[in-house]
């Protein structure tokens, strides 16, 4: 009976606090990521190759789900073809992100991606949701924080950096392509074929990488699977499944102002467990790129708003 209570209280929960706490739950996730996909990456083990084993491994266990619930996989034409667009993105991203990893500390990699929110804005803009002055103020923080982070304040990769931009502008607009196209559909059924697609263009490129190096499947030891399992289960099936949710109850912009809290966290993650620092400059860039994006809720309030008309007229476009 307590956990029929527990449950029915839990459902009964406004939109704003279950995809709230559904984000939250994906920003922790995905904050670890970098750290321990880091293991791996300094143990000398191919990126491309952990990627792929935890693509694969991921929709694997969703698939398997849905053999035991198969409504799961009912998806309509429109669903799978925005599925497979989102899916083409995910996979894209991913595999920018590993390689940026190669080239960059976790921290600086993470803050990069905390200009993910700016990004979800200009979309929103460029499907008519007015860009604002203050938005724009923003964005110059955000491009002064940048400038401090990579530029004075030490040595870093530009191709790191490169990468990490495409990368986050990939993320933003898989985001927003989840809540325009793909707006009612089950969040299971949405991360089922995004994640097999994703893996079927990761694997594809690993398959092409051993082609090209004449190589073939290598040893992985017992760190490497340890960094698979945990990537593909928390950072991928939990975490994809949250945010998925959450961006439905609560659409891909309010999700974005929770962003900040991850670069945090794998800041956090990357001093304990790496021993990373940053320098007194760069500390000063990452603040600014960090508190532009918590500047929104003091200049947006309509975005924090439930049912804010304007901003679900270009979120929810009707489908046809």
């Amino acid at each position: 009976m307590r956990l029929e209570r527990l449950r029915a209280r839990i459902f009964n929960l406004p939109n704003y606090a279950r995809g709230a706490a559904c984000i939250l739950t994906a920003v922790f996730c995905l904050s670890t990521a970098p750290t321990v996909i880091r293991f791996g990456l300094n143990a000398e083990l191919d990126p491309v190759m952990l990627l792929s084993l935890r693509s694969w491994l991921a929709a694997g266990l969703l698939w398997g789900f849905a053999c035991l619930r198969p409504n799961i996989a009912k998806i309509d034409r429109h669903g799978l073809v925005h599925c497979t667009i989102t899916g083409v993105y995910n996979g894209v991203s991913l595999l920018l992100f590993y390689t940026a990893l190669t080239f960059l500390d976790v921290s600086i990699a993470t803050i990069l991606i905390s200009l993910y929110p700016l990004f979800v804005l200009i979309f929103l803009a460029l499907r008519g949701e007015p860009l604002t002055r203050p938005n724009l103020l923003r964005l110059g923080i955000a491009l002064t924080g940048v400038y401090l982070l990579v530029g004075p304040g030490g040595q870093v990769s530009g191709i790191g950096i490169g990468l990490m931009i495409i990368t986050t502008i990939i993320f933003a607009l898989n985001a927003n392509w989840i809540q325009w196209q793909l707006h009612g559909y089950p969040p299971l059924t949405i991360t089922l074929y995004t994640l097999s697609i994703a893996a079927l263009v990761v694997g594809c490129v690993y398959g092409f990488q051993l082609i090209v190096q004449a190589q073939g499947l290598p040893t992985i030891p017992p760190l490497g699977w340890g960094v698979i399992l945990y990537t593909a289960v928390i950072a991928t099936v939990i975490a994809r499944l949250s945010l998925f949710t959450g961006i439905q109850l609560i659409g891909s912009g309010q999700a974005a102002l929770l962003a900040p809290i991850e670069t945090l966290l794998a800041i956090i993650w990357a001093a304990l467990f790496l021993g990373e620092r940053l320098s007194r400059i760069q500390g000063i860039g990452a603040a600014l790129i960090i508190s532009s994006a918590l500047l929104l809720p003091l200049w947006e309030k309509r975005a924090l708003l439930l049912t804010s008309r304007p901003l679900n007229r270009y979120l929810h476009p009707p489908r046809k």
